[in-house]
């Protein structure tokens, strides 16, 4: 492998980890959107950050769908397990 071919293949997996990191933030970003009343964002952050992790090994290309989609759903699970207060008044 020449110089050259190092230093494209090198540029290919920083675009690939730049948009993987656009990805995360932009899945943290909606998912907050629709659950900020009632989590968090550290707590979405840190579920979406462990969905990444569980999903390592998935096609680059599907990454993105199956992180929000595994995300949301486990935020939707954590918000039925929440109990619900009533209040009187």
């Amino acid at each position: 492998m020449n110089r050259l071919s190092s230093l494209v293949r090198h540029s290919d997996h920083e675009v690939s980890a730049a948009m993987n990191n656009v990805s995360y933030c932009d899945v943290t970003e909606r998912l907050f959107g629709e659950f900020e009343r009632v989590q968090p964002l550290p707590v979405i952050a840190a579920v979406v950050r462990q969905c990444r992790h569980d999903l390592e090994g998935s096609p680059p290309g599907a990454l993105p769908e199956l992180l929000e989609r595994l995300a949301r759903q486990r935020l939707s699970d954590l918000q039925s397990s929440i109990p619900v207060v009533q209040t009187d008044g």
